[in-house]
C-alpha cells in the first residue's frame, strides 16, 4: 500500500487510520457512513438538506468544524442531491417514495 502514489496523495485528507498496512475509519465516522450506505429508510436521507445535515454530522464526529465550508455548501448540495442525482436515478426516486 505504500507504493502507490495515488493513495498516498490523499491520505492526509482523509481521517484514517493506519493498523497493519490496513486503512480504518475512526468508529463514529463508520456507522455513519454505514446508515448512509443502507439507503432512505435506514438513513432518513431523503432530500439535499437532510444529506448535507448528515455530512456536517460525520464531520462534527470527526472533529472537523463546519466553520471551514463555504456558505453556499448547503445549497450546493441540496442542488445535486435534489435536482441532479435524484432525478436521474429512477431506483433511487423508487426507494425514496417508499
Amino acid at each position: 500500500m505504500e507504493k502507490r502514489e495515488d493513495l498516498n496523495s490523499i491520505l492526509p485528507f482523509l481521517p484514517l487510520f493506519l493498523r497493519s498496512s490496513t486503512l480504518f475509519w475512526p468508529s463514529p465516522a463508520l456507522e455513519a457512513l454505514k446508515a448512509l450506505a443502507l439507503g432512505p429508510a435506514v438513513s432518513r436521507v431523503r432530500s439535499g438538506r437532510v444529506l448535507f445535515d448528515a455530512i456536517l454530522d460525520l464531520r462534527d464526529s470527526l472533529g472537523l468544524s463546519s466553520r471551514e465550508l463555504a456558505p453556499r455548501t448547503a445549497s450546493g448540495y441540496a442542488l445535486f442531491f435534489d435536482e441532479v442525482f435524484f432525478f436521474r436515478n429512477p431506483i433511487l426516486m423508487l426507494l425514496l417514495c417508499l
